[in-house]
């Protein structure tokens, strides 16, 4: 069993601890996986020489996301005995920044991407805007554009008839 100081840091065990009586499954369940900073020790006082029965003060951050929309984000702590702690070190948070940090940026690279995805195909499937418009002609360029097209047809002779 480890001994634990205060400032120590600490992962709280992955899985509820349902048999001991003062385990809560709203408040201490929240804890669970969190690695938080070891802030005060209470020696129990039924049981003074035995350490595996202390009360460990242990604060832990929480995001917005992590306890729900009515709570805010901040540092919280809890009580647990020390069967329900496993020694950590500091890189342990620093490592959950960095992972935090780094699904972040491929959010905002996954963003831009699909965003430029979605303009190619706007720009290969799409209605283009200068197919809606019409371009209004005058009689003369209409009349003129008739005279171009009937010089480069060839005149049909009606008379000719090549099964006769």
């Amino acid at each position: 069993m480890a001994t634990f100081k205060i400032g120590d840091y600490v992962e709280v065990c992955h899985r509820p601890d349902l048999k001991w009586v003062d385990w809560d499954n709203d408040t201490h369940t929240t804890f669970c996986r969190k690695v938080g900073i070891i802030e005060d020790i209470e020696e129990d006082e039924y049981h003074p020489d035995d350490r595996t029965e202390d009360l460990i003060k242990v604060v832990c951050y929480f995001d917005e996301h992590e306890l729900g929309a009515h709570v805010a984000a901040g540092n919280y702590f809890q009580m647990f005995k020390t069967r329900h702690l496993i020694k950590s070190s500091a890189y342990a948070i620093k490592r959950l920044d960095f992972a935090k940090e780094a699904a972040q940026e491929t959010n905002h690279y996954e963003d831009f991407t699909k965003n430029k995805r979605d303009e190619i195909f706007k720009y290969i499937f799409g209605i283009k805007e200068n197919r809606n418009s019409v371009r209004e002609i005058s009689n003369e360029e209409y009349n003129a554009e008739l005279d171009d097209w009937e010089m480069k047809t060839p005149v049909m002779d009606l008379d000719y008839d090549p099964y006769l």
